[in-house]
């Protein structure tokens, strides 16, 4: 199995606004992407815009 190459990096990028569906997509989907670019002094954030407790779905 082969991969693409990773995109080449934007220079002049100083913040990202991660954006997820579920809670653990970001753990799975691109934790590491998000890591390298805080490594590199990137200001990361997280926006999750789901309705969600420990439990499940909470009844509407």
């Amino acid at each position: 199995m082969s991969f693409p190459a990773s995109a080449p990096a934007l220079s002049d990028v100083g913040r990202a606004l991660a954006v997820f569906a579920h809670p653990d997509d970001g753990g799975f989907g691109c934790a590491g992407t998000i890591a390298t670019w805080v490594a590199e002094g990137v200001d990361a954030s997280y926006l999750l815009v789901t309705h969600a407790t420990p439990e499940g779905a909470e009844p509407r």
